[in-house]
């Protein structure tokens, strides 16, 4: 019943703007994506070939979502509400339900409260639709450097000069109520304050965008330590230091450098031993180089150094295994047809070690190499596009010869529309 009448709201809203002037400051857009792939070839070494045809998002089913702002001419207040779904009868709360203020009408304090997604230091992604049909080697703009995301939380940004950001964001995902019979504790201060992500940013003019952060997270290992000699099953909860530097100074030249230090988390496993848990070192950058008509989008990703320890005697001590992505998408604009002309390239290596991460968890794994490319073309329709090609992921081999020797052969077809 709320779902229904929260849409009946929305509608009545679109409906009445269409017949009364739009108040200043309000603004609807909307961004969806919907891909279909009416031909998929799979082709398992020493098995029978398989086709297939579906539709998705990317991420899930077709993806659609309206979104809608105020913001006070003035700028000191705003807010933003977003409907969603994904294939869903019934629409639900997207990517931001948050209120934001500007309290002395300036930007030495802006502050944002509710669910939300904001990008502004984010790194560039290259997490492209199309690049999952080759293996996915690329990654989201989080692989350079986090953004804000919390699904209930508040974000503080003051810039007390010119180009100078300090921030700090806490994401409760609670709900509060004050004192009296309908009392919600909310989170346990502690663990949200453990949380938080905070750093600073600075805008160096013609040169480039240069920031640091603290990422913080609850700490310890979740899940259940088996032996000295097993660890499957381990979820590490851990915070990290990142650092990142976007160069902006050389003209078509988008480049964005990030590092990542984990910082170590430790677990008391009740067998007699602890277990000391730091994860991967990365070194990852992404951006893009455009001239004329030309477009290259690239990302190197890099993961080593991390490891998993005991204490028990003869301190045992598992490397992680390192990883390395690499993705390419070239492009030519071709204005005889005006379309776009490209090919997405990357592959993806995880290298020699004992365990390695799968979903979060420390599992034992083995060397494996993922490869793939694929050529498209894409044509712009002022508030949208669509897309096409073909798209061939090569067998994925462990360092047994035995794992994963199966080959895709996808013809996708990527529609998006945003306005």
């Amino acid at each position: 019943m709320r779902k229904c009448a929260a849409l009946l709201m929305v509608l009545l809203i679109v409906a009445g703007a269409a017949f009364a002037q739009i108040p200043d400051g309000f603004s609807v857009g909307g961004w969806g994506r919907a891909d279909f792939v009416p031909f998929q070839g799979v082709f398992p070494d020493g098995g029978d070939a398989k086709y297939y045809t579906g539709t998705g998002s990317g991420w899930g089913a077709g993806y659609t979502g309206l979104n809608f702002q105020f913001n006070a001419v003035d700028g000191r207040i705003g807010g933003q509400f977003e409907l969603g779904t994904n294939g869903n009868v019934e629409p639900t709360v997207g990517d931001n339900l948050h209120i934001w203020v500007k309290p002395f009408g300036s930007d030495i304090l802006y502050l944002k409260v509710g669910k939300f997604r904001d990008g502004r230091f984010r790194g560039p992604g290259t997490d492209n639709p199309f690049q999952l049909f080759i293996g996915g080697p690329g990654k989201n703009g989080d692989a350079v450097f986090q953004r804000f995301a919390p699904d209930g939380g508040a974000l503080f940004i003051s810039q007390p000069v010119a180009g100078l950001s300090i921030y700090a964001q806490l994401n409760p995902g609670a709900t509060i109520n004050g004192i009296g019979p309908a009392l919600n504790p909310g989170a346990e201060a502690n663990d949200v304050y453990k949380s938080i992500q905070t750093g600073i940013a600075y805008n160096i003019s013609g040169i480039g965008l240069a920031r640091a952060q603290y990422v913080g997270n609850i700490g310890g290992i979740e899940g259940t330590v088996i032996s000295s000699t097993t660890f499957t099953g381990i979820t590490p909860n851990d915070a990290r230091i990142e650092a990142a530097f976007n160069l902006t100074a050389v003209p078509g030249l988008n480049l964005d450098l990030g590092i990542k230090l984990p910082l170590p988390v430790e677990k008391d496993t009740g067998l007699g031993f602890d277990v000391t848990y730091q994860g991967n070192f990365q070194a990852n950058v992404a951006g893009s180089y455009t001239s004329g008509d030309f477009g290259l989008t690239y990302g190197l990703y890099a993961g080593f150094g991390g490891s998993l320890a005991t204490d028990i005697s003869g301190d045992k001590r598992s490397d992680l295994r390192p990883t390395f992505n690499i993705i390419l998408t070239p492009s030519f604009y071709v204005a005889a047809i005006d379309a776009t002309l490209g090919l997405d390239a990357g592959f993806k290596v995880v290298g020699d070690g004992d365990v390695t991460l799968d979903g979060g968890a420390l599992v034992n794994g083995e060397e494996s190499t993922t490869f793939g490319f694929g050529a498209w073309v894409s044509r712009n329709l002022g508030k949208g596009s669509i897309k096409t090609g073909l798209a061939y992921q090569f067998p994925t081999y462990g360092d047994n010869g035995t794992t994963g020797k199966t080959a895709y052969l996808s013809v996708p077809v990527i529609l998006e529309i945003s306005f």
